[in-house]
């Protein structure tokens, strides 16, 4: 069986912010860039597979696990995040690449395609979109009406909501909820993935979070589309 090379780093943001990288494989490019809160673990099939035959690419946006929080706060935003995934292509001096978005990352690279076509050879999507996915969804409100809820809550006690957060996000309760309406087919998807994935999301600092889930509600890429 051969070796799958791997190589891993950082690459140095618009605003300086250190974008943690990984690769795997070699030969044309694919960089593969998952939702919010996400972890690069989640797409594990797709790289076991793809890495024989491409140069598998992976990145963490800022704020996410290996990537740290920007300096300035403000810069958590839609397009830092493009910038995050243009600055490891400029980085790895690759002149094009194919992009796959799951969720979230469909809706970067939208954005990304908007701003930057001429690093595309072409797009993928995985259960994505392109602008609010939340307005109407499972025929109600009520997830935009929690969020902002959770934004208010953390305006007036920021410490408190961070610590509630990682409390209530990752738990037996919550992990059995996601199963059963966080989107997931729970026919196909190991409870230990959707586990992985809330441990993900609770690893992240609720500002960003917030901040980033905002900037998702009020993004809308269907001109681009």
């Amino acid at each position: 069986m051969s070796v799958i090379k791997k190589t891993t780093g950082f690459a140095k943001s618009y605003d300086g912010t250190p974008i943690f990288y990984e690769v795997r494989g070699e030969g044309r490019p694919i960089i593969l860039c998952y939702g919010i809160g996400c972890l690069m673990n989640h797409w594990h099939h797709q790289v076991k597979f793809l890495s024989h035959k491409y140069q598998v690419i992976m990145l963490d946006y800022r704020g996410h696990h290996q990537s740290p929080i920007p300096q300035e706060h403000d810069h958590l935003t839609i397009d830092a995040c493009v910038n995050d995934i243009k600055a490891v292509v400029e980085h790895l001096k690759l002149e094009k690449a194919c992009f796959i978005g799951h969720s979230w990352g469909t809706q970067l690279l939208v954005r990304a395609f908007d701003l930057y076509p001429e690093i595309f050879s072409n797009l993928i999507t995985v259960n994505g979109f392109a602008s609010n996915p939340i307005a109407g969804m499972f025929g109600t409100n009520l997830p935009a009406a929690g969020f902002e809820l959770m934004k208010k809550a953390y305006e007036q006690l920021p410490e408190t909501s961070n610590y509630l957060w990682k409390k209530i996000v990752y738990n037996p309760v919550a992990i059995w909820f996601t199963q059963v309406a966080g989107g997931f087919n729970p026919q196909l998807t190991a409870i230990n993935d959707i586990e992985v994935y809330l441990k993900g999301v609770a690893a992240i600092n609720i500002e960003v979070f917030i901040k980033l889930f905002d900037a998702m509600m009020h993004y809308d890429g269907r001109p681009v589309m």
